[in-house]
């Protein structure tokens, strides 16, 4: 791994870490009160203890696996492009499923604050149908994984061997192949 690459796998290694010590250390103080006031709401008719409980665990799980995925990187152990797919994958569905429950957290704050007026909730339900359907349309242009090739180099003058991976677009486009990232080989 070249020098750039290394001092950046460890600076997303160090941010990820302090990330999850900031998180376990707010779920720490905060543990007595979600004993007193959340668990012995939670039960499959109280929704709204089920989001709180399925947002704050699903991000320290989240970010658990992602100090993980990281520190592997920065320790420059071979990372397989189908363990970086599942990794941006479980990350991509993370950060979804927690944005949509928080989403559906502040919404039901505006329509409380609006005294429970219909109309609001109609202009809530039609704003989350309309991000939701911008989802599902947009989805087809996401980058796709399918055209992504590695080949081996040999590295004469500090005697590694790396792994380039490349991005080789479609024939419909005419785009020279870039890498996207380098990994050393064993």
């Amino acid at each position: 791994m070249s020098d750039a690459l290394a001092e950046l796998a460890r600076k997303v290694a160090i941010s990820a870490c302090v990330s999850l010590g900031l998180m376990t250390v707010e779920f720490a103080w905060l543990l007595r009160d979600e004993f007193i006031f959340i668990w012995p709401g939670v039960r499959f008719r109280n929704l709204y203890a089920l989001v709180y409980v399925l947002t704050r665990y699903l991000g320290l799980a989240g970010q658990g696996f992602n100090v993980y995925f990281s520190l592997r990187i920065a320790s420059g152990a071979i990372t397989s492009p189908a363990l970086c797919k599942m990794w941006f994958r479980y990350q991509a569905m993370t950060i979804q499923v927690l944005l949509a429950a928080m989403e559906c957290a502040l919404m039901h704050r505006i329509y409380a604050l609006f005294l429970k007026n219909r109309w609001v909730l109609a202009l809530l339900v039609l704003l989350g149908t309309s991000q939701l359907a911008s989802i599902y349309l947009l989805r087809p242009q996401a980058p796709r994984f399918n055209n992504i090739f590695w080949s081996h180099e040999y590295d004469n003058e500090s005697g590694h061997s790396f792994l380039d991976f490349l991005e080789i677009p479609p024939p419909t486009h005419h785009v020279d192949a870039e890498p996207l990232w380098t990994y050393p080989a064993t």
